[in-house]
């Protein structure tokens, strides 16, 4: 049975990951850590963890957790999953894996001496609603796909809020830019030629507010735009010679 460990009590955990792992036939949730031990205890009791721990290095150490799931904010993702890799344990962390391209090597080239697994926790590429977009495109059921069509908005103006907070990895781009950008290569199998991008910054948080894409892929291309100061709105189209898919709940499905 794989021994979960959860860096932090963040939101996302308590919501989403916490109940599926308790409901998992192959795992069980062994540890949660917080710099506050006695909201790690809490939390713990509520989900049945078998032990707290007051900081994440202490939960990393534990010989009772075989894998950490890591849900701190996108600023922390490379450095808390490096020594995550570094105690062997395995890894699932919350997308983005990192900020810039350049962190992703360094962790490849750990994991692969540690020999453990690391996973971004993206749903994408695991839901079924995306698998059969895929298949569809793949079996030719609207011809030659020209365009793919996208946008991804929603309105928060929480300055305590870390999607607002700079420093955190806030912004529309880190957030959610990479739904459009990885449903988009899962579903075609193809990689983008030409980047071009139109961004807003607020003059307050200094996050990317709003920004306008455009992906040539060479045989299609990809436009979408994100924002998190606009009235929300999910879709995704692909757009073929003989027909289309409309996809209305593209990213928050059930």
């Amino acid at each position: 049975m794989f021994r979960w460990g959860v860096l932090s009590t963040a939101k996302i955990g308590r919501e989403q990951l916490l109940p599926a792992i308790v409901e998992a036939e192959n795992g069980v949730l062994s540890a949660i850590a917080s710099r506050d031990l006695s909201k790690a205890k809490a939390l713990g009791d509520r989900f049945g963890a078998r032990h707290a721990f007051g900081s994440y290095e202490d939960l990393l150490a534990s010989d009772q957790v075989d894998g950490v799931y890591i849900p701190l904010p996108t600023s922390q993702h490379v450095e808390w999953t490096a020594k995550a890799i570094e105690a062997g344990k395995h890894v699932l962390v919350e997308k983005p894996l990192a900020l810039d391209a350049k962190n992703i090597a360094p962790l490849i080239k750990l994991r692969d001496a540690k020999k453990v697994l690391v996973c971004e926790a993206f749903m994408v590429i695991y839901h079924p609603q995306w698998i059969k977009v895929r298949d569809l495109i793949a079996s030719g059921a609207i011809g030659r796909l020209r365009h793919v069509q996208g946008a991804f908005s929603y309105y928060n103006v929480d300055p305590n809020n870390m999607r607002n907070k700079l420093d955190l990895g806030g912004g529309a781009l880190p957030d959610i830019g990479v739904y459009p950008t990885v449903s988009t290569r899962f579903s075609t199998g193809k990689e983008p030629l030409r980047v071009q991008a139109t961004i807003e910054r607020d003059r307050t948080f200094g996050t990317d507010i709003y920004s306008s894409i455009r992906a040539d892929f060479g045989d299609f291309e990809l436009s979408f735009y994100l924002s998190t100061q606009m009235a929300a709105r999910q879709v995704m189209v692909f757009h073929g010679e003989k027909g289309f898919i409309e996809v209305f709940s593209p990213f928050n499905a059930g």
